[in-house]
């Protein structure tokens, strides 16, 4: 898993930002898979993982009361990126408008020399993508560090995909595999 963080973390310093992105949105069911006794994740654990693990890094979306009356402000809490996984991955779009979400879009900006992180204007929430990779490596570290040892996390990740650099005996060895 942590090379996994690691493989991300260089897509980004490399240019590779879509990758990068496509792993950051995957690792909450990666990991919410592991922690689960049949092994298998969903939108209610992936949820739950975001927002046990990444939800006091995120502003939620919420209401605000103004002069004008109460407005919507964008953000990005475990539902909103559970639907913001859907579309990109399966749909190659980051558009949420026409969901039931407060969050019409998420912009992720490139890294450059200004910050946007978890800036809003009207219903679009603006993120930094290379902060926002590294937030999702930072709590999956930490999440293994913690589960690390128990189960069904040991008995899931012993039959995960891993990195083999000496190959899997007695089918291919002497190269590295994954």
């Amino acid at each position: 898993m942590e090379d996994l963080c690691l493989e991300m973390i260089s897509a980004v310093e490399a240019g590779a930002f879509q990758l990068a992105l496509f792993g950051a949105l995957t690792l909450p069911d990666i990991c919410s898979s592991l922690e689960a006794s049949n092994g298998e994740t969903n939108r209610l654990r992936y949820i739950a993982w975001w927002d046990r693990e990444l939800g006091s890094r995120y502003r939620p979306p919420r209401t605000i009361q103004l002069q004008s009356g109460m407005h919507e402000v964008p953000g990005l809490n475990g539902a909103t990126a559970y639907k913001l996984r859907c579309r990109i991955l399966h749909q190659h779009r980051s558009v949420l408008a026409d969901t039931k979400l407060t969050t019409a879009r998420i912009i992720f900006v490139l890294p450059n020399s200004m910050s946007f992180h978890q800036n809003s204007a009207d219903d679009v929430y603006m993120v930094d993508l290379s902060m926002f990779v590294r937030d999702v490596a930072d709590a999956t570290i930490q999440w293994l560090q913690r589960t690390q040892g128990s189960e069904p996390f040991e008995t899931n990740y012993s039959a995960g995909l891993k990195l083999r650099p000496e190959g899997l005996s007695p089918y291919l060895t002497g190269l590295p595999i994954s």
